[in-house]
């Protein structure tokens, strides 16, 4: 079946430096989002140029049958220079599709991942922030970010007390304290070039504040409060409130724009996207303990809603939004399970049978293409968010997991616990359970890659890719020659 580039160009909307592919396949075009090192890099020159970072030239590019499509769809953005790649297919006959709600595709099994190692950390952890062991109060960690260069990690723990780490150095740069009592840090968020950091309390009073990360000092307290804040671009703060989505100016506070997305007082915001352009909600009805919850997803520039899920009788938890605004990850009180929502139809849903206690966080990679949920069974698992599989699971915690978040890059994780026993932050390499045991380039020709590929083994699929990818050089021209890609600009 032909493929066609039909549509390549910079979405500013999203973030400047983000590329948004459309390919055709048949009658079905498939999205994909790449994220360039930069717009004159050569290998971008292969599918096209332009003075203005807009790529617009149509062009057949490959040629491949549908079980190929989601792989390929990797590697060829990470051949041009991406750092990640989501493509999603709705052709009828492809390998994979939502199910409906009533469907789990997956039970998470609780196998062991081995023994704590020399270190003294658990299979997988490469460094624990916290404590561990027999503690005499709780006070572990409910929230945690990176920053999107990857040098710093924010955690939040119950005494309120925010951590702004050196990842190289593990060490604590700074401490924000001098919250009031009940204000609880809810969201944190950083400006795209890391300089910035954003903390939203709840509570009485709720606040949000922009901090700078070089000196730890208050940058500035913006005018407003809301139920969750993004930064948009270094200097734009989307913040979502009760009716209204609105863009603050992060060096003067003030507002600059505002949209009205409405709602009747049972209406429940939860969380939005990063542009602000989808706002995540529940409409209650009724009262304890009879209450319902149906969670919809507004479109701010159509006005419309669409049901995600109905008269659901678990009050929603955490919501989580993907970078790539494709997929919506959510969990509900008491709930063992966690739902995925393909924002593009928001009728399409996936069930995880994920925890065997309550599903406490969600969190998406950088890329989109993965998930972590953690719960109160002290599993931390990942998953394919493409396919709706586990990945694989990360053993080390003990108690209740209440926080996760992704690094830029590296296959790096963070996850918080809070028990007796466990008040610690683990930062994970997982590389292992997206990659198997296959290394070098020797002993795999390049057809042997190919095929795999398109195989049946994920991690082998992923390791073939790796493999082509750090031997570009070696297997440019057989790639070129499969890909249909033009020569590279020099």
């Amino acid at each position: 079946m032909a493929s066609e580039l039909i549509c390549c160009e910079n979405h500013w909307a999203k973030d400047p430096t983000t590329v948004k592919l459309d390919v055709k396949i048949g009658e079905n075009v498939v999205e994909g989002w790449a994220r360039p090192p930069t717009f004159q890099d050569k290998r971008i020159s292969a599918v096209g140029t332009s003075t203005e970072n807009r790529f617009q030239n149509p062009m057949k590019i490959f040629t491949i049958s549908s079980s190929f499509l989601r792989r390929l769809a990797v590697l060829l953005a990470v051949w041009l220079g991406t750092a990640a790649v989501v493509a999603q297919t709705n052709e009828t006959n492809g390998t994979s599709r939502p199910v409906d709600a009533q469907e789990p595709v997956q039970e998470a099994a609780q196998e062991s991942e081995g023994d704590d190692d020399e270190t003294g950390l658990p299979k997988h952890a490469i460094w624990r922030h916290g404590e561990f062991g027999e503690l005499t109060k709780l006070n572990g960690f409910y929230r945690v970010k990176f920053s999107p260069d990857g040098k710093l990690l924010a955690t939040r723990n119950q005494q309120n007390t925010l951590f702004l780490i050196d990842v190289e150095t593990q060490e604590t740069l700074f401490e924000f304290k001098g919250y009031e009592d009940r204000q609880w840090i809810q969201n944190i968020d950083f400006s795209p070039d890391s300089k910035l950091m954003l903390t939203a309390t709840k509570g009485a009073n709720e606040t949000i504040s922009i901090w700078n990360t070089s000196t730890g000092e208050l940058h500035r307290a913006l005018e407003t409060d809301g139920k969750a804040a993004f930064f948009q671009s270094p200097t734009e703060v989307t913040v979502l409130q009760n009716e209204t989505v609105s863009v603050y100016s992060a060096n003067t506070g003030k507002k600059i724009s505002s949209y009205k997305w409405g709602g009747p007082w049972e209406s429940l915001p939860l969380t939005c996207s990063r542009d602000g352009l989808t706002v995540v909600f529940a409409k209650v009805k009724g009262r304890d303990p009879n209450r319902t919850y149906s969670i919809y997803i507004y479109d701010v520039l159509k006005k419309t809603a669409a049901l995600g899920l109905l008269n659901s009788k678990a009050s929603p938890r955490r919501m989580a939004i993907s970078e790539d605004g494709n997929w919506l990850a959510g969990t509900f009180r008491r709930d063992k399970l966690v739902r995925i929502w393909d924002l593009r139809d928001p009728r399409k849903s996936t069930v995880l049978r994920a925890h065997a206690e309550t599903a406490e966080s969600v969190c998406f990679s950088q890329d989109s293409r993965f998930l972590t949920t953690t719960g109160w069974d002290s599993q931390v698992h990942v998953w394919d968010v493409l396919t709706g599989k586990r990945i694989g699971n990360l053993e080390g915690h003990v108690g209740h997991v209440l926080a996760c978040g992704f690094a830029p890059t590296g296959f790096r994780l963070a996850t918080g616990a809070n028990s007796r026993q466990d008040c610690s932050v683990l930062v994970w390499d997982f590389r292992s359970l997206v990659f198997s045991e296959l290394d070098g380039t020797e002993k795999y020709d390049f057809e042997t890659l190919w095929a795999t590929l398109g195989g049946n083994d994920f991690r082998a699929s992923f390791d073939a890719i790796s493999i082509l990818i750090n031997n570009s050089g070696k297997f440019e021209s057989q790639v070129s020659k499969k890909l249909g890609l033009i020569s590279a600009v020099n």
